[in-house]
């Protein structure tokens, strides 16, 4: 046997003899409960050896730095408490701030409750924009105060509108004017003297425009036309700006003698108004406006749609003496200018009158769809006004509708008359106003055209040509 394989088989050997101690060393330390042998000794020196040396791995080392961890998060906690301690003494000690004295303002019977959600607005000042006059207007969400407020910012004035509708309903309002020539009065009651007191506390001017077709579960046409009409005009004469012009808006046909209750409680409003404001109050008595939301033309323009024929009550031999609103709002403005004005009731109607069957013929032949109507004979329009039909019945089949269309001509000069002790009735052009043909006020209809705005029906009964619309049918 050569020396190299002596020498491998000694190394062997002495390898196999260093596994047998290593082995019945870790035998000797295991668990009791195994049967092994618990002399912890060598493994307890290793231990302090390593601990004493400095090693990486001893334990007392990362036991001291657990505890200076522990100590650091224990002092800047115990800062963190003191500081907001001091916060907390220096906000009692310094002074209040106004919120917090008005939350804190006791209450008394002579104290006026606080507002809960906003402060009232502030009332319009005069600026470089405006002439000096402000206006208060009642009534400015409906249909015709958009048109009117439109003119009076136009003109220059300053408006304070009361509103009782949602914010939604007014937001064209703000706009019209510049940053702060236009306040609105949420939550307005025209039932409370104390809202159109702080309506009217800084005007010069007030309009009314205020007004119902119908009664409803809350205001009844008398509430609303007159109740309404001359508690307004009454709050507004003693205003302690001094209102020298009030505007109470009206309309033709209104007078005692009327089959209409509209019409009776519009001329009881009227004279209402005029005897609680005194001299310095204008009526306007207004004929059918009409305007891009008006309710009338575009009535019948849906029911050309939804319907084979338009139902006209009696036949629609009615007399409407139509105005433009524009033309309206122009006039109404041009009261504040004119010194004539007070004391004077006017009638603002169109150039000329119209059967109610004209005007719905002349809205088919603007929308090109046939010239479709129907009679309904008066006697069966009045029974349906009268059934019990709640949301089911029309706007025309109402009560008041039917009466107007069977007795009332809504025309200038018609049954109504001047009140007593006022001048004669002015018009459109004693104030500076041209009368608009009503022809050339409803192109806005023309977005109801089935062909499209420019096209529309190609009807054989259809008068009216145009771009886009071909001969007719033969």
């Amino acid at each position: 046997m050569s020396q190299k394989l002596k020498k491998i088989l000694f190394l062997l050997l002495s390898m196999k003899t260093q596994h047998n101690s290593s082995a019945a060393a870790l035998a000797s330390t295991s668990s009791p409960s195994r049967g092994y042998a618990t002399d912890l000794a060598p493994y307890s020196a290793l231990r302090s050896s390593l601990g004493e040396r400095g090693g990486s791995g001893g334990r007392s080392s990362v036991s001291e730095q657990k505890r200076k961890r522990e100590e650091e998060n224990g002092e800047r906690e115990e800062r963190g408490s003191e500081q907001k301690t001091d916060r907390a003494k220096e906000k009692k000690t310094r002074p209040r701030s106004n919120r917090d004295l008005e939350r804190n303002r006791p209450t008394s019977p002579s104290t006026p409750p606080r507002r809960t959600r906003h402060p009232p607005p502030p009332l319009p000042k005069k600026t470089k924009q405006t002439s000096g006059v402000t206006v208060t207007v009642f009534g400015a969400s409906g249909f015709l105060g958009r048109y009117v407020c439109n003119a009076l910012v136009r003109a220059g004035h300053r408006l304070v509108l009361p509103v009782r509708c949602d914010d939604l309903e007014v937001q064209h309002l703000r706009p019209l004017g510049d940053l702060g020539q236009v306040v609105l009065l949420p939550g307005f009651d025209v039932r409370s003297e104390a809202a159109i007191a702080r309506a009217t506390e800084a005007s010069t001017a007030v309009f009314n425009l205020i007004g119902a077709r119908e009664a409803t579960r809350n205001f009844s046409l008398s509430d609303v036309n007159v109740a309404a009409a001359e508690r307004v005009a009454r709050v507004s004469a003693r205003s302690p700006a001094g209102v020298e012009r009030f505007v109470h808006f009206s309309c033709v046909g209104a007078g005692a003698a009327s089959p209409s209750e509209r019409l009776r409680t519009k001329a009881a409003g009227e004279a209402a108004a005029r005897e609680a404001f005194g001299a310095g109050a204008t009526v306007l008595r207004l004929g059918p406006c009409v305007g891009i939301e008006d309710s009338t033309l575009n009535q019948i323009a849906k029911l050309a749609k939804a319907m084979p024929a338009v139902p006209l009550v009696g036949g629609g031999a009615a007399l409407w003496q139509p105005v433009a609103a524009a033309d309206v709002a122009a006039a109404a403005a041009a009261t504040l200018r004119s010194p004539t004005a007070a004391n004077k009731v006017f009638e603002l109607v169109g150039p000329r009158a119209y059967s109610f069957k004209e005007l719905a013929l002349l809205v088919l032949d603007t929308m090109r769809e046939p010239r479709a109507t129907a009679h309904v004979p008066e006697g069966i329009a009045k029974i349906i006004s009268r059934a019990p039909l709640g949301p089911l019945r029309h706007p025309w089949f109402s009560e008041g509708a039917v009466a107007e269309a069977c007795g009332a001509d809504l025309v200038a000069g018609g049954v109504g008359s001047p009140p007593a002790g006022s001048s004669a009735s002015g018009t459109l052009a004693d104030l500076g106003v041209a009368a608009t043909p009503i022809e050339d006020a409803i192109d806005h209809l023309r977005w109801l055209r089935a062909g499209g705005y420019d096209v529309g029906t190609l009807s054989e009964n259809a008068s009216t040509g145009g771009a886009g619309f071909g001969a007719k049918v033969a």
